[in-house]
């Protein structure tokens, strides 16, 4: 009965470290937090993190056009469905990827409904100006095969 009863108390003596120690910590980081707050410069960070959203949206989208694009190697023109299931999915790995942490100091610029827009819109832009390019370089290819009608002795003669 006797260990029973020192079972019992060591184990809510240690839920009782573990609970303070967990307040603890918790206050910690609110200190940590407000600190960062407190020395946050808005004009600098605003454009450091536009900057930031700016390269984290194209390198998703690389990664995207990597796995997604690059193996469709007979692919000429992206039609505007395909735009959509692009835009679609860059905004899956956009929020996949996005850190609390970098949320959080997004967050002190912009409200979570702007932040949405935000990125939103910078996702149509990249996506857009990809689209665009693709389409355009795929488009003079085209005309080049199209307006000269080369034979195969002209071509040697190219090199």
């Amino acid at each position: 009965m006797e260990i029973v009863v020192l079972s019992i108390l060591a184990a809510l003596v240690i839920i009782g470290i573990s609970t303070n120690w967990l307040r603890v910590y918790k206050r910690k980081l609110d200190l940590d937090e407000a600190t960062l707050i407190m020395r946050f410069n808005y004009t600098r960070s605003k454009d450091n993190i536009i900057m930031f959203l700016n390269d984290f949206i194209i390198d998703c989208l690389q990664d995207y056009i990597m796995y997604n694009i690059t193996p469709d190697s007979g692919l000429t023109y992206i039609t505007k469905e395909r735009e959509n299931i692009i835009r679609n999915d860059l905004k899956i790995i956009v929020s996949s990827r996005l850190s609390p942490f970098i949320l959080k100091k997004i967050l002190m610029c912009y409200s979570q409904d702007h932040v949405n827009q935000i990125i939103a819109e910078k996702i149509f832009s990249a996506v857009t100006v990809y689209v665009a390019e693709f389409n355009s370089s795929s488009n003079k290819i085209v005309e080049i095969n199209r307006g000269t009608k080369k034979t195969p002795t002209d071509l040697n003669n190219d090199w």
